[in-house]
């Protein structure tokens, strides 16, 4: 079953490109406006392990569906949409078998700028990248 095309037919790896994309750009620029705030957040929802629990359950069944639908590994740009559906499930999958070990590996990472500047650069390059071959 195809899905309605409202008049054009938009390729499933350009529509998620573009979604993570500008989401990933979105977030990043929040992140840096109201570091603050974004570092308040995500301590306090690493200390409710049941919030922890239903977003690992969530984040599995959205990266399921991700997975299904662009599982892709083609030697171009598409594969890099690919990556992160697989992320999203794997992601899902530590916060549900390791929550401990992933909250730990988080607070660590709130307390220390540096890998927070360098995840941060890979986040925007991968954003740009997924952008720049979608337009």
């Amino acid at each position: 079953m195809d899905l309605p095309t409202l008049g054009y037919k938009l390729d499933l790896s350009v529509f998620l490109a573009r979604l993570f994309g500008f989401y990933i750009l979105i977030m990043i620029t929040a992140m840096i406006v109201r570091k603050d705030h974004f570092k308040q957040f995500i301590s306090d929802f690493l200390e409710n392990s049941a919030v922890v629990m239903l977003t690992a359950v969530f984040t599995i069944i959205f990266g399921l569906v991700l997975v299904l639908l662009h599982n892709a590994w083609v030697p171009n740009w598409r594969v890099v949409v690919t990556i992160i559906c697989w992320w999203t499930l794997a992601k899902g999958c530590i916060l549900l078998f390791f929550p401990t070990p992933f909250t730990e590996k988080t607070r660590a990472l709130l307390e220390s700028p540096a890998p927070l500047y360098v995840t941060i650069a890979i986040d925007l390059s991968v954003a740009i990248f997924l952008i720049y071959h979608t337009l």
